[in-house]
């Protein structure tokens, strides 16, 4: 079996002598949230760049009692983090930050565990880079992790022009 080095793989926790209990607990409950999710509709809005997105907190509130129900809970911690200062298209000073995040799913009642790492961008031209960036990988772990769709496809989103790297 392959190992996908982006997840951190845990022994299997001591099981009771209930022999019912087969394979990986945290894994099957995942499974099980899988099967509750639905769609999830895009509530946030971008005027300036004319599209719809789905929010944080959408998503958030989507899958967070699904998970609470089977006993899941989720940790983020942030592994590193960078800002780079680049000119956009006006050549105006903008920061690029970018945040690795390790996010652990644990087990509540047999102790299973697993770690996933996601990074998140943020630019922005003040102070909110690393709460963009924060927010896109939390974002992006829910929403690839647990197969949540939007109704839309990421790669057809056009980029709405070049960002230069500061001198």
């Amino acid at each position: 079996m392959a190992i996908n080095p982006n997840v951190s793989h845990f022994p299997i926790p001591p099981m009771s002598h209930d022999r019912s209990v087969v394979g990986r607990p945290l894994a099957k409950k995942m499974a099980e949230v899988l099967s509750d999710v639905t769609r999830v509709p895009k509530t946030g809005r971008n005027d300036f760049h004319d599209y719809n997105y789905a929010t944080e907190s959408d998503l958030v509130d989507h899958i967070r009692d699904k998970l609470a129900s089977k006993g899941v809970a989720i940790f983020p911690s942030v592994r590193e983090h960078n800002m780079e200062e680049l000119q956009d298209a006006r050549n105006r000073t903008v920061y690029l930050t970018t945040v690795t995040l390790d996010v652990t799913l644990i087990d509540g009642e047999s102790g299973d565990m697993m770690t996933t790492t996601w990074i998140g961008q943020g630019l922005d031209n003040a102070d909110k880079g690393y709460y963009k960036a924060y927010t896109g990988a939390i974002k992006y772990f829910l929403m690839k992790t647990f197969m949540l769709s939007t109704g839309a496809d990421p790669e057809q989103d056009d980029v709405r022009g070049p960002v230069h790297r500061a001198a």
